[in-house]
């Protein structure tokens, strides 16, 4: 669980760097919207 929370703030942070705000109270569901929204295929594989 650890694990996943750490994966889970470092993609924050990555969108972040790219002017996505992201809530962590969020969902991974409304994250991943917010990354499609945005079109970002890198994201992908951390998502999943």
């Amino acid at each position: 669980m650890d694990n996943n929370q750490k994966d889970l703030n470092q993609v924050i942070r990555q969108l972040k760097e790219k002017g996505i705000v992201v809530e962590k109270t969020k969902s991974r569901k409304d994250i991943w919207k917010a990354v499609s929204n945005k079109a970002m295929p890198n994201m992908t594989l951390r998502l999943q």
